[in-house]
């Protein structure tokens, strides 16, 4: 069993339905049906039930579910660990500006984070500068780690930030 295999069967399972799930994973039904039958072969138990309608999980297959999760929970967390220990960064950065500045600013700034640090997601929240300043904490420090991918300009605008995760 690969961490493919816990991924497919999540999936299935989510979906209810074979069909959604091999559309989402971009892989043929027939083997996403051949490595679940694998993966009930291998454990010895029926993970599904099949109907017309699509699948439910028996019971052993929720308590199946609940460990694939949490292994691909872990898997996900010992990558991210990894790469932060690489030195790759990664989480959320949220930028609130107001609407005039948005576009103007953001956008050249949003495409190099992207570019440099494609683990880093980004949001954008805009409002007006009143409401941005009461809030949302300023989170200078952050900003300035950013500044050598914004033009000069950028320091005249009221960005805050609500965190990133390095």
């Amino acid at each position: 069993m690969e961490l493919s295999d816990l991924r497919y069967f999540v999936s299935i399972a989510e979906t209810g339905s074979f069909t959604k799930s091999a559309l989402q994973n971009n892989i043929a039904q027939s083997a996403l049906s051949r490595r679940v039958r694998d993966i009930e072969a291998e454990m010895g138990v029926q993970l599904f039930y099949r109907n017309g309608r699509g699948v439910v999980l028996t019971e052993v297959g929720e308590t199946f579910l609940t460990r694939a999760r949490g292994i691909l929970a872990d898997m996900e967390s010992l990558r991210q660990e990894m790469e932060r220990t690489a030195g790759v960064l990664d989480g959320t950065v949220t930028f609130a500006v107001p609407p005039s500045v948005g576009l103007i600013l953001l956008a050249p700034l949003l495409l190099q984070i992207r570019t440099d640090h494609p683990r880093i997601k980004m949001r954008v929240l805009e409002d007006l500068a009143a409401t941005l300043r009461t809030g949302w904490p300023v989170a200078k420090s952050i900003w300035r780690s950013f500044t050598k991918y914004a033009p000069a300009r950028c320091w005249t605008a009221n960005i805050c930030c609500s965190r990133i995760c390095i």
